[in-house]
């Protein structure tokens, strides 16, 4: 979830070199940091970035528990958020020895009442700004398979070295893929966030100040901008606080399972108007190239 920063790196100790892990918009705010004041943030040598795509307050964990009957969120022991084999399952042990446990995709049900505002501005999914970014390969063929992969952007000759080197000790099986095969894992994602996020901060200009971002999608259809106020309403639905309790009261499994066949139609019916505005690979080349200057 998100996390304050600042006060963080003031704990630590200058005189140790640190490697940060974090989301796309602490790296993105780290390697600001790291240009304008190099001398203050020199200690922080290599960042280490995450896919994120939605985040969600604490919140939603009180919501689960509520569906299980379980009014104090002291009651937990232990929380795994993908336990088990890929792609993983939600599981809460408790401390009277209950193991609460839901599929990825049911689970999946508390983003539309708990989604993070940062996450829904953001529109950096694969922390663009990271020496090396790191995140699930959503790709069918590799669903069917099992085990688990993950896909790997490494932006930096050190971490190339890094991950040769545990190539050739056998501890990773490393192949490389096409630039194309790397926006089709996750390309929902990355037009939720390119294009979706522009669309969210222009609506939010209304209601005062937004985050200013070197990033202008050209020709948004209007069945795109159409998605795109369905999403709004849904999300403001969600997040009421009376809508909250009345659907806390229901069992997890049920929500998630209308939650799972409701998103398939939904990604069916919206997938060709979403897609399209991510035809433009140059776009994204693009917005590498400039990444590439930065650093």
């Amino acid at each position: 979830m998100t996390t304050p920063l600042l006060h963080k790196l003031k704990s630590l100790d200058k005189n140790k070199r640190y490697c940060f892990v974090g989301l796309p918009e602490h790296i993105a705010a780290l390697r600001v940091l790291k240009l304008k004041f190099y001398s203050e943030f020199k200690h922080i040598k290599y960042l280490i970035g995450i896919y994120a795509g939605t985040n969600m307050y604490p919140g939603a964990i009180n919501f689960f528990l509520a569906g299980h009957n379980i009014k104090n969120i002291n009651s937990i022991d232990k929380i795994d958020w993908r336990y088990g084999e890929w792609p993983g399952m939600l599981r809460v042990l408790t401390k009277d020895k209950r193991h609460l446990m839901l599929k990825k995709f049911y689970y999946n049900y508390l983003i539309p009442f708990f989604i993070s505002k940062n996450s829904m501005i953001t529109p950096d999914f694969t922390s663009e700004l990271a020496d090396i970014s790191i995140g699930d390969a959503w790709s069918p063929k590799l669903e069917k398979k099992g085990h688990g992969y993950s896909v790997v952007i490494s932006r930096s000759i050190f971490f190339d070295n890094i991950l040769n080197n545990l190539k050739l000790k056998g501890k990773i099986n490393i192949k490389k893929i096409k630039f194309k095969e790397c926006i089709n894992m996750h390309a929902h994602m990355l037009e939720f966030k390119k294009i979706g996020s522009y669309l969210r901060i222009i609506s939010l200009k209304k209601n005062g100040p937004v985050p200013s971002y070197d990033l202008k999608p050209t020709d948004i259809k209007i069945k795109r901008k159409f998605i795109e106020s369905v999403i709004e309403i849904i999300i403001k639905f969600s997040s009421n606080k009376i809508i909250r309790f009345f659907f806390s009261k229901f069992n997890p499994k049920f929500l998630g399972v209308i939650f799972d066949v409701s998103r398939n139609i939904w990604k069916k019916i919206s997938k060709p108007s979403k897609r399209s505005g991510l035809n433009n690979i140059k776009f994204i080349v693009e917005n590498n190239k400039r990444q590439k200057e930065f650093k």
